[in-house]
């Protein structure tokens, strides 16, 4: 965050820590995603260490956009897959 040159994005960061942590955790427990998001984050870090702050911030861009969507399936999932509960005098 330090290296962005922006204090907003690691004030914003250390804010929301907790909630991203669980979202980046949800996402990683679905095997088939983990290695495809660790590549994403290693070539964001090598265009930071590059100096190539267009092409960082389109890949972040990108990575980000993929992690709500990845995150919105899992959560419509979940949701798809609990058991509904009837109300008192509904018949099952």
């Amino acid at each position: 965050y330090h290296a962005s040159g922006n204090p907003l994005i690691a004030q914003t960061a250390r804010l929301h820590w907790a909630h991203i942590r669980r979202a980046m955790g949800a996402v990683l427990q679905v095997s088939g995603m983990r290695n495809s998001i660790w590549d994403e984050h290693e070539a964001i870090a090598h265009a930071i260490a590059e100096g190539d702050a267009d092409l960082a911030e389109t890949l972040s861009r990108q990575h980000a956009e993929e992690a709500g969507h990845n995150l919105a399936a899992l959560l419509s999932q979940a949701l798809e897959s609990r058991p509904t509960h009837h109300q008192q005098g509904d018949k099952p």
